[in-house]
C-alpha cells in the first residue's frame, strides 16, 4: 500500500516577495496524499531583518529541512516558483538518488520543477533575467535597507491574468479578482536585493533530477519566451504549457495539471525504489 510514507515528500519553493500562503490552493491539492514542506524563505520579509539576505540564505534553509529526511532514506519533489527556481535549482545540484548514493547517503531528489521560474546558468543573476522583463515595474527598493517591495502595479502583472481565469462568469467578477488581487499584495513582503544581484555557482542544467518547466503562456512578468529559452538552456526532459499568467497556483484547473505531473514524478519514483 502506497502511503505518504513511502511516497516522495514534495518540497514547495515559492517567488521572490512572496510567502507560503500564496501556495494555499495548490497546498491543498496536495495535503491529503504528500507529505509538504513550503519553507518562508529568509530573503523575503517586512523589515530590515531581510537587508543583506540573498538565495544562498534561502538554499541553506532547504538544506536544513529537507536533508534530514534523505538522510532517514526518503525521496523528494521540489517545485519552484518564478525566484524560486534558483533557489531549487542550487539545493537540487547533487542530490538525486544517484549523487547521493555515490557518496554513501540515503534518499534524494527524484524530480524537480520549474514553474515559470528562473533557471540561469552559471554566473549570471536574477537582475539580468529581470532587467529584460517586466519584473522591475513592480517593484519600488527602498535604498536605505535595501529592500525591494511590491508597488500598486504588482497585481496587473502578478495576478490579473489569473484571477480573470478565477471569476470569469461569477458576477461581480472584477470586483472579486480586485478583492483578491489586494489580498494576495497583502500577503507579500519585501525582498532582500542582494539575493537578486549574486551571481549563481550553479547552473540549472547541472541538476541531475528529471526536470519539467511549466511554461505560463500568458505570463506578463516572466514571459513566455524567456521561459521557453530557459527551459531549454537546463535541459528540462519535459515542458509543460499552461495558459496561464504567472501565478496558475491560483486556479483549480491548473493545480489540476500541477498536481498531475507531481503525481507522475512521485508514481514514477516509487515504482523505481
Amino acid at each position: 500500500m502506497t502511503t505518504k510514507e513511502n511516497k516522495p515528500i514534495v518540497v514547495l519553493v515559492h517567488g521572490a516577495c512572496h510567502t507560503p500562503g500564496h501556495f494555499d490552493l495548490l497546498l491543498r491539492a496536495l495535503r491529503a496524499d504528500y507529505q509538504i514542506i513550503v519553507p518562508a524563505l529568509p530573503s523575503v520579509g517586512w523589515d530590515d531583518r531581510v537587508s543583506g539576505k540573498s538565495w544562498t540564505d534561502d538554499v541553506a534553509l532547504l538544506h536544513s529541512l529537507i536533508d534530514p529526511h534523505l538522510d532517514k532514506g526518503r525521496q523528494a519533489i521540489i517545485l519552484g516558483h518564478s525566484y524560486g527556481g534558483v533557489v531549487v535549482t542550487h539545493y537540487a545540484v547533487g542530490q538525486s538518488v544517484a549523487e547521493r548514493a555515490a557518496r554513501g547517503q540515503k534518499g534524494g531528489v527524484v524530480a524537480v520543477f520549474y514553474l515559470a521560474a528562473i533557471a540561469l546558468p552559471a554566473g549570471k543573476a536574477v537582475s539580468d533575467v529581470t532587467a529584460e522583463s517586466t519584473a522591475l515595474k513592480v517593484q519600488d527598493i527602498d535604498a536605505d535597507i535595501k529592500v525591494s517591495f511590491l508597488n500598486a502595479a504588482a497585481g496587473s502583472i502578478l495576478y490579473a491574468a489569473d484571477l480573470a481565469d478565477l471569476y470569469r462568469g461569477q458576477p461581480g467578477a472584477e470586483a472579486a479578482a480586485q478583492a483578491k488581487s489586494d489580498a494576495l499584495i497583502a500577503l507579500c513582503g519585501g525582498h532582500s536585493i542582494a539575493a537578486f544581484g549574486e551571481p549563481t555557482v550553479h547552473a540549472a542544467a547541472e541538476v541531475a533530477a528529471p526536470k519539467t518547466y511549466f511554461v505560463c503562456v500568458r505570463d506578463e512578468a516572466l514571459v513566455p519566451a524567456t521561459q521557453r529559452e530557459m527551459a531549454k538552456s537546463c535541459g528540462a526532459e519535459r515542458v509543460v504549457e499552461l495558459d496561464a499568467g504567472h501565478s496558475p497556483f491560483l486556479v483549480g484547473r491548473h493545480v489540476k495539471t500541477i498536481v498531475q505531473e507531481l503525481a507522475t514524478a512521485a508514481n514514477t519514483a516509487v515504482g523505481s525504489s
